[in-house]
C-alpha cells in the first residue's frame, strides 16, 4: 500500500490505475475493509469510474451488501449500456442473491450478445436458465463454459444441473475432476 501511495504521488496521471491495483491486491488477500477504503478514496477522486465501481461492487457483494453492489453495477451500466462485464456481474448477482431471474436473464443475455465466447457469461446464462427451470439449455451452456474454462464454480454449476437431470454419476465425475485439480477451492 505504501508503494501504491508513493506511485500515485510520483505519477499522478496514473493514480487511478494504482488505486485499482491496490484495491485488487487487497481483495485477493481478503482484506476487504482495507480494499473498500481504497475504492472509496479513489471514487472520491474519480467518481463513476467503471473499473473502480466494479472493484467496489465485488467487495460489497462478498460482504453481503447486495444493494450497494447492485447500485455500483447499475451506475456502470447507466454510463455504458454495453459493458458486458457489468451486465454479466449484475445478472449473475441477481441470480444468486435474489429471485429476479427474468431481469437477470435479460442482463446476461445482453452480455452474451456482446461477448458470445466468454465462458463466465455462458456460465451465468446457464445458471440463470437452471433457476428458471430450463435444465436442458442450462446443461448445454454450462458444458460449453466448462469446456472453455474448467473453473471450480462452473464445475459446481454443471454438476448441480447434471444432478437435477438425474445424472448423478456425471455430476460426481465433474465434481471429482474439479476437486482433483483444486482440492482447496471452497466452491
Amino acid at each position: 500500500q505504501e508503494l501504491m501511495q508513493s506511485l500515485r504521488e510520483q505519477v499522478p496521471q496514473l493514480s487511478e490505475r494504482f488505486y485499482l491495483t491496490e484495491g485488487d491486491l487487497l481483495t485477493n488477500v481478503n482484506q476487504d475493509k482495507r480494499a473498500l477504503a481504497v475504492y472509496n478514496e479513489a471514487l472520491g477522486q474519480f467518481p463513476d469510474d467503471p473499473d473502480l465501481l466494479y472493484g467496489r461492487s465485488l467487495i460489497y457483494e462478498r460482504n453481503g451488501q447486495i444493494d450497494l453492489a447492485e447500485q455500483d453495477l447499475r451506475t456502470i451500466i447507466a454510463g455504458n449500456a454495453d459493458d458486458a462485464r457489468a451486465l454479466n456481474a449484475l445478472g449473475y448477482m441477481l441470480t444468486v442473491h435474489t429471485t429476479h431471474y427474468d431481469e437477470a436473464k435479460k442482463l446476461i443475455g445482453r452480455a452474451l450478445e456482446l461477448d458470445p465466447d466468454d465462458a463466465a457469461i455462458m456460465d451465468s446464462m446457464g445458471w440463470v436458465q437452471y433457476h428458471l427451470g430450463d435444465t436442458a439449455d442450462a446443461h448445454k451452456l454450462l458444458q460449453a463454459a466448462y469446456a472453455k474454462f474448467p473453473d471450480p464454480e462452473v464445475a459446481a454449476h454443471l454438476g448441480e444441473v447434471l444432478w437435477a437431470q438425474g445424472d448423478k454419476a456425471g455430476a460426481r465425475a465433474v465434481w471429482a475432476q474439479a476437486l482433483k485439480k483444486d482440492p482447496d477451492q471452497p466452491t
